[in-house]
């Protein structure tokens, strides 16, 4: 009988070994994948905060667009308008000629 639980004992020490082999794996597996989704994580907020960054700075360059073509929209109405004077004054040469 003390033979016999020698062997049951052994066995028991190689089932636990393994056991704890099994839980050393899952644990490693689990430990990379906690791993892969933080750094996942991490590159969509890296992505998420870049892509708001673009967004920002898209808009303020729209905006200094529109200013700009605002300016030149002014500057042509400037033209016109000395154009006109222009003309005007133009007109009033050539009906003092004539």
């Amino acid at each position: 009988m003390a033979g016999k639980i020698s062997i049951d004992m052994q066995e028991l020490q190689n089932n636990f070994n393994e056991l704890k082999d099994l839980v050393n794996d899952f644990d490693e597996k689990i430990g990379k994948l906690v791993a892969h989704f933080t750094t996942t994580s991490a590159l969509e907020g890296q992505a998420a905060t870049a892509a708001t960054e673009n967004i920002f700075k898209l808009g303020l360059e729209s905006q200094d667009f529109v200013f700009m073509l605002s300016g030149i929209n002014e500057e042509m109405c400037d033209y016109v308008h000395t154009l006109v004077e222009l003309n005007k004054t133009t007109g009033k040469y050539m009906d003092s000629i004539s």
